[in-house]
């Protein structure tokens, strides 16, 4: 029995609406979502335990810094990003356990989510929901590889903030692809003050990104429109800034400087730096060099994201010393799903679609 126009609109429009979610579990099938699950247990569970014990290691030989930090005796600008710190201090004395403890459990949900996460959006990219069974597998299996690699050099230098940073980044660019303009600027928002506490930097040159692209040809294409993104990015930036200047001024005025705050120079003198960034960073250097050659095929998600990650290299090689790559990882391991797909459209000339996530 044929059904009337009305009930095939509605099947029709029914179908729309649930299209973004469906092709999200039709691009991962089961195996692909067993073996994920796995590989997500397995590198968040093993990193925690050598993360827990280079924490220990940090303890045992004093671990001056964490309580320096706590104290505001610390140098700037690393007493500025007291969220983590104060946040492990906090679950510490809850759970009457030590920061080392808190420090670990903290990167263990932070690196689990963005996984996760960073999965789910690699689900919604135009490329591999068009892949064939093989080239899902081939991309999913090339993100975990791209973030195991820069998750080794997380070590070099390590921090409390690297993971937080990481989450921060990665649910902003989750929210950034929402539908619902005034739940998603709320939430733009709000983690931008909080990525404040945490790394003022990144959370600025996020949305300096998204600001970009709401200037460019693909600017139709973001998902919250160009003036809602506008609005969002420019009140984060605000925020951003608002957090950070309340803190260098009135929490912590007198905080001292180790080092000097312009660090290009020196960073483009030392020979190791670029041995470093290269090794560290080499994912990312094939994702801009892919990028700018097929510009045109990007939508303004990932333009947003491309253009971000430029604008903090910038404000980590100028103002951070080079070899503590650690402080560009997190936004490095952001563009991980678009990394993917643009290096596999790279080798897979066939497909000839757009990059840009639905």
């Amino acid at each position: 029995m044929s059904r009337g126009p009305a009930a095939s609109a509605a099947s029709t429009a029914g179908r729309q609406k649930a299209r973004p979610t469906d092709a999200v579990d039709a691009a991962f099938d089961r195996a692909l979502r067993r073996f994920l699950g796995w590989a997500v247990f397995l590198i968040t569970g093993g990193y925690t335990f050598l993360d827990y014990w280079n924490y220990s290691r940090t303890f045992h030989e004093g671990g001056g810094e964490w309580e320096a930090l706590l104290a505001g005796r610390s140098f700037a600008p690393a007493q500025y990003r007291i969220g983590v710190v104060r946040t492990a201090d906090l679950l510490a004395r809850l759970t009457h356990t030590h920061l080392r403890h808190m420090f670990a459990l903290i990167d263990f949900v932070c690196l689990g989510l963005s996984l996760v996460l960073l999965l789910w959006l690699l689900g919604r990219m135009e490329i591999f929901r068009n892949a064939a069974r093989l080239g899902r597998w081939l991309q999913a299996s090339l993100a975990l590889g791209c973030f195991l690699l820069y998750l080794l050099w997380s070590f070099w230098f390590q921090r409390p903030e690297t993971h937080p940073t990481l989450l921060l980044l990665v649910l902003s660019a989750t929210v950034a692809q929402w539908r619902q303009r005034v739940p998603a600027v709320v939430a733009l928002i709000a983690l931008a003050a909080a990525g404040a506490t945490v790394r003022a930097d990144a959370m600025f040159a996020f949305h300096a990104g998204f600001l970009a692209a709401c200037l460019v040809p693909q600017s139709r294409s973001l998902p919250l429109g160009r003036i809602a993104q506008a609005i969002a990015s420019g009140l984060s930036i605000t925020a951003a800034i608002g957090v950070e200047y309340f803190i260098m001024h009135y929490v912590y005025p007198n905080a001292p400087r180790q080092v000097s705050a312009f660090q290009l120079v020196g960073n483009l003198k030392t020979w190791l730096n670029y041995f470093i960034e290269a090794m560290a960073l080499f994912p990312w250097w094939i994702t801009i060099a892919c990028a700018f050659r097929r510009w045109r095929a990007l939508d303004g998600w990932a333009a947003g994201l491309v253009v971000g990650s430029l604008v903090h290299f910038a404000f980590y090689y100028s103002f951070g010393i080079a070899w503590e790559v650690r402080i560009f990882l997190p936004f490095a391991m952001t563009l991980v799903p678009l990394t993917v797909t643009l290096a596999y459209a790279s080798i897979d000339r066939a497909g000839e679609t757009a990059i840009p996530a639905r």
